[in-house]
């Protein structure tokens, strides 16, 4: 406070530098005071959640005693190739309350008992165009509106009751350069992702019950593919990221065919993350970029319900790109100078395509199958083509990139997107 009082005519550097200087001296002393106080706030919060999970077990429990619906006893699962799929419950679906739909000008409005959840028109065509793909069991939508009412309800309390609040959980990577990931590296799947934020029909996501009915493939730390090109924009959790890397490297080191994760992280550097620095070092490692703070954007996680204006917002910290891949991975989809400059080009701030992504048709991908019972134990992959892109971008300059896709509503039958 002294130094402020004293030196009016300090510039944005100075200030800076003083401020780092803070942080170096009061740092620790500030962490050594607040550690116990905010490690009882995180014991709290665990207690909380772990009495707050039995009790909806529970529920889940009383509910399927009620549909007279029994455990499924575990299958034998062999270690096996199998096709890509969205995740399926292994029990059947009990019967779905009622749901209503109305819209209010382009905003879908869906309530159940008095309470409303919305989502823009075009991303609730989308999600429709998710389901007609995904969900088998339920060929003539009887369940959709409730299963949609879930998945929203699911990201809300994900997100918190705030304005804004945890959407930062959600954001994405520009259209322009999820098109330019297909086209230059063949990427059709990503690995961290959900039903509203999705630009490819083939993802990961947090939530297998609610989101595996509208394409996800289950949690991505559950998923192990053999072989394909993917896309990792994980939330910028320090412990998920390392995480992440942990598996990357795992399914590098296993796989013999081609292999390829883009990663993008933050660049956070002061101190430098655990992930990032093992993904620098790693044995896997082909190349990396730095993306500058300010001169790229994020597609907004709430961009199922903004407004137009407010779908992209500027990162303000740089972004790491990096190229994980194994040998057979580094010779289909090398990161050449010319394919690294169609990247970076993409990502340079312009109009963008605002329009909701639907699916077009989507390639089938193969992975080994992992020990467990149901569906959603089974281990798959991404093994794909930039010509047989899964995209679920509608706008006109996307039927460019890929000969065979279909553009919103000439879909292919369920059958045909799973051959290979």
């Amino acid at each position: 406070m002294n130094w402020l009082r004293r030196d009016h005519s300090a510039s944005k550097e100075d200030y800076m530098d003083r401020l780092d200087h803070l942080r170096k001296q009061c740092g620790p002393h500030v962490a050594a005071v607040a550690k116990d106080s905010v490690e009882g706030i995180c014991t709290k919060i665990y207690h909380i959640s772990a009495e707050y999970v039995r009790r909806i077990h529970q529920a889940h429990q009383a509910l399927l005693k009620d549909c007279n619906v029994s455990d499924p006893e575990a299958a034998d699962v062999q270690d096996r190739l199998v096709y890509c799929y969205p995740i399926r419950l292994a029990l059947p679906s009990p019967a779905q309350p009622r749901v209503e739909l109305h819209f209010e000008n382009d905003i879908a409005c869906l309530r159940y008992k008095g309470e409303m959840v919305k989502v823009n028109r075009s991303y609730f065509t989308k999600l429709e165009l998710l389901y007609r793909y995904s969900s088998i069991d339920d060929p003539r939508f009887e369940k959709f509106l409730s299963r949609v009412w879930c998945l929203i309800k699911r990201y809300l309390v994900m997100f918190g009751a705030g304005v804004n609040e945890g959407t930062g959980l959600q954001g994405a990577l520009p259209v322009p350069v999820f098109e330019a990931l297909n086209k230059q590296f063949g990427v059709t799947f990503e690995c961290f992702a959900s039903p509203l934020n999705s630009y490819f029909k083939q993802f990961c996501s947090a939530f297998p019950d609610t989101d595996g009915f509208f394409g996800s493939r289950g949690p991505f730390l559950n998923f192990s593919p053999a072989s394909g090109s993917f896309e990792a924009n994980p939330p910028f959790s320090e412990e998920l990221m390392d995480a992440m890397v942990t598996h990357f490297e795992k399914l590098l080191e296993k796989s013999s065919e081609p292999l390829s994760f883009i990663i993008f992280v933050p660049e956070w550097r002061d101190p430098l993350t655990p992930a990032l620095h093992r993904m620098e070092t790693s044995a896997f490692l082909r190349h990396q970029m730095s993306v500058p703070a300010f001169e790229h954007e994020y597609r907004s996680g709430s961009q199922h319900i903004c407004k137009k204006e407010e779908m992209y917002y500027k990162a303000v910290h740089g972004t790491v790109i990096i190229f994980l891949q194994n040998a057979a991975g580094f010779a289909k989809w090398e990161p050449t100078p010319e394919r690294i400059q169609e990247l970076l080009a993409a990502y340079q701030v312009s109009r963008r395509a605002l329009g909701s992504p639907g699916p077009s048709s989507a390639p089938t991908t193969l992975s080994p199958a992992s020990a467990g019972g149901s569906g959603d134990k089974d281990s798959i992959a991404a093994k794909t083509a930039p010509e047989r892109s899964a995209s679920l971008d509608t706008s006109p300059a996307r039927q460019d990139n890929s000969s065979s896709s279909n553009p919103v509503g000439k879909t292919t039958p369920p059958s045909e997107t799973a051959s290979v």
